[in-house]
């Protein structure tokens, strides 16, 4: 028997940085088929009502990435069932809707009451991706703490936003200097010398 009892929803952290820094898709979704008669019967036809689990199970088709439900509508469209249900017994979405979190943490369940609609990086930051994992790390992998004045925010070649510890690349910068010093110094004396002898030779 499935069950969501131990499921515990993430919480999406609020240090601001995520927030600040996450950009929304741009791509719209596809908008959901009319609620007919035949749409609301396929639909609860398929839905599992377990006693004692607040879940409400799909039983149709799921989704290989995530196994999220799937609604097939003839001829050929095919929905997500958790934003069928939602608006079977929430009303219609928002058109810039891009999201719904499922607050169960249970990715087949269809329970209206489970879901919350949220932004796209609202729910990728309750997930348990690397975005996620990352996004509530409060220190880097030297244990120093991400506080305002320790985090560099920068935005890399490939368009996205990332922060790095500014006190390991002080610790880098020192490094670097310390393997690359003598090498500095060489090449200071080199070029000195040569200096001097063009100023003789003139």
């Amino acid at each position: 028997m499935r069950t969501s009892e131990t499921r515990v929803p993430h919480e999406c952290s609020d240090n601001g940085w995520q927030e600040k820094h996450m950009s929304p898709s741009p791509f719209p979704r596809r908008p959901l088929p009319p609620i007919t008669d035949v749409v609301r019967a396929y639909f609860d036809a398929r839905v599992e009502r377990i006693p004692f689990d607040t879940c409400w199970h799909w039983t149709g088709t799921l989704s290989q990435r995530g196994q999220y439900g799937l609604l097939n509508v003839p001829p050929l469209s095919q929905y997500r069932a958790h934003r069928v249900a939602w608006e079977i017994y929430r009303g219609p979405l928002p058109a810039d809707t891009r999201s719904i979190d499922h607050l169960c943490r249970v990715s087949d369940c269809v329970n209206p009451d489970h879901l919350e609609v949220v932004t796209q990086k609202t729910n990728v930051l309750r997930g348990v991706g690397p975005t996620a994992e990352n996004a509530r790390k409060a220190s880097c992998l030297r244990g120093h703490p991400f506080t305002p004045a320790n985090t560099w925010v920068f935005t890399g070649k490939d368009g996205y936003t990332r922060r790095a510890c500014r006190e390991c690349q002080r610790m880098h910068s020192r490094e670097s200097a310390r393997i690359h010093k003598p090498w500095i110094r060489q090449n200071a004396r080199r070029r000195a010398a040569r200096y001097a002898k063009e100023e003789s030779a003139e």
